[in-house]
């Protein structure tokens, strides 16, 4: 039997000898409660909190970087974390595996977020790299025409427009008792691993933040 379905049998055999009345909610509910675990369990295999590393990009934070920078406290696999490009197409963390990431989650509406994509857009003309890539995902629920012109008029438009319309990036982040506004940003490893968050806007256009993503990837001078 599948960890997802024994937790889930468990949970409703609970539930039932507890409230009888209730058993058909408690479908919903642990079936909830069993893909957490799974997920938990998943991270836990594939992901490990790497302490040296840690240190390494902790020691080169800097400034508005070091304030907000919040290293990773339990392992998470973010690589299945969905959205989608311009066209529409399908896309996954994991399409990016073999790099850095930085990923942003942002919106139109968010005015943290309008201070903080220029910064972005030169971050992402100075890292241009193999082994890295800044990664913004727009929230925005109807995002049609207003985000392109968004881009435009903060002078964002060299960076890749993605999109995910149901939050669901933002949600998954929020689960796991890590997002809490925006914007939010992670810092995500080549194995598609969290290495850490950084929630508000920062002044990542900057040579502190340079210098962290350096120390992060492991090209620190």
């Amino acid at each position: 039997m599948s960890i997802y379905n024994a937790v889930k049998r468990h949970c409703r055999q609970a539930v039932f000898r507890l409230r009888p009345l209730f058993l058909g909610v408690s479908v919903t509910v642990c079936a909830a409660i069993a893909a957490s675990v799974v997920a938990n369990a998943q991270s836990q295999a594939q992901c490990r909190i790497d302490s040296a590393r840690a240190e390494t990009f902790k020691a080169a934070a800097r400034g508005d970087i070091a304030r907000l920078l919040l290293p990773a406290q339990a392992p998470w696999y973010v690589g299945d974390l969905a959205f989608q490009d311009e066209a529409g197409r399908d896309k996954r963390l994991a399409d990016f595996k073999g790099k850095t990431l930085l990923v942003n989650l942002w919106a139109a509406w968010c005015k943290p977020c309008r201070e903080e994509m220029p910064e972005l857009a030169r971050l992402y003309k100075q890292t241009a790299d193999e082994n890295f890539a800044v990664v913004t995902i727009n929230v925005d629920r109807s995002p049609e025409g207003k985000v392109p012109q968004f881009l435009r008029e903060v002078g964002a438009d060299n960076l890749p427009l993605y999109l995910d319309k149901g939050m669901t990036t933002f949600k998954a982040a929020r689960r796991q008792g890590l997002a809490y506004g925006l914007p939010f940003t992670m810092l995500v490893d080549e194995g598609g691993c969290l290495m850490a968050t950084f929630t508000g806007s920062a002044p990542w256009g900057g040579r502190d933040a340079v210098e962290f993503l350096r120390a992060a990837t492991g090209k620190a001078e």
